[in-house]
């Protein structure tokens, strides 16, 4: 973070000394530049497990898609159905990691323009979808990957299912289900 900033704050330097035809590259430059910071704060406040607890489930997810729509390679919608409950905060930050773990299977091999993040709230379950437009993959033929097994450990600490559907050229879907619990922590 520390270097877009001292890049940033040099190309103010040049701007003020230099007019001319630079003037709209230095200023493109400069909102690249805004665009980057502004990136990876997003991306440390993700990596911080603390910052990451205290959020809405909802809220974290929506911070990942927005970083992807910038990209400007994806379209990223978040749907959210039903009424949301209360998930502890342990349990809440395993759900994002297990988003976050699908959203970047997606950016890595899916070849996918379209992701689509369905938080579904029944009266006594998450259920979770993420769907992409992508390349899709022969589940019976693929190997599972390291994103994928994260995936599947991550349920398991929660007592969660999770179930990928994939079709080669159609894209892929991966489904997460936790059941509702009665949480006793603050903050939730």
């Amino acid at each position: 973070g520390q270097v877009p900033s001292l890049a940033k704050l040099n190309m103010s330097v040049i701007e003020l000394n230099s007019k001319g035809q630079s003037d709209e590259s230095i200023s493109q430059t400069k909102s690249l530049l805004n665009t980057a910071i502004n990136d990876l704060r997003d991306i440390s406040k993700t990596l911080n497990t603390d910052y990451v607890k205290e959020k809405d489930l909802a809220e974290s997810i929506e911070r990942d898609l927005g970083m992807l729509r910038r990209t400007r390679k994806f379209g990223a919608v978040l749907e959210v159905k039903g009424t949301p409950f209360a998930i502890g905060p342990e349990r809440r930050l395993i759900l994002y990691r297990m988003v976050q773990e699908s959203l970047n299977n997606i950016v890595k091999h899916a070849n996918a323009t379209q992701i689509s993040v369905v938080l579904d709230y029944a009266a006594d379950a998450l259920t979770i979808v993420i769907t992409d437009n992508g390349s899709g993959f022969d589940i019976t033929r693929t190997p599972k990957g390291v994103g994928l097994m994260n995936i599947n450990h991550r349920s398991a600490m929660i007592n969660s299912t999770v179930a990928v559907n994939s079709i080669p050229a159609q894209g892929t879907s991966v489904s997460i289900k936790v059941a509702r619990q009665e949480e006793t922590h603050k903050n939730q």
